[in-house]
């Protein structure tokens, strides 16, 4: 009578602590959700930035390469040798 008295209250002392574990979650949830679309916002704003950095230097990069002048390939050997 004694063992099961314990498992039992230790059962009991277990769904407590798991029940009052969900109902803080539960409370807690919605703030973080709320709280994460503003940083969300913001990150995707600032990948849009890199974005089209990055597109600005490759144009940039493409642009000054079809400007150089060629290499000269009337030599034996090939460019730059």
């Amino acid at each position: 009578m004694d063992a099961s008295l314990i498992i039992l209250s230790a059962f009991a002392v277990f769904f407590v602590v798991s029940v009052a574990v969900l109902v803080v979650l539960w409370i807690a949830l919605p703030f973080s959700v709320f709280g994460m679309k503003d940083l969300i916002k913001k990150t995707i704003e600032e990948q849009e930035k890199t974005n089209k950095l990055l597109s600005s230097i490759l144009e940039a990069g493409l642009s000054a390469k079809k400007t150089e002048s060629p290499e000269r390939t009337d030599r034996p050997g090939g460019p730059g040798l």
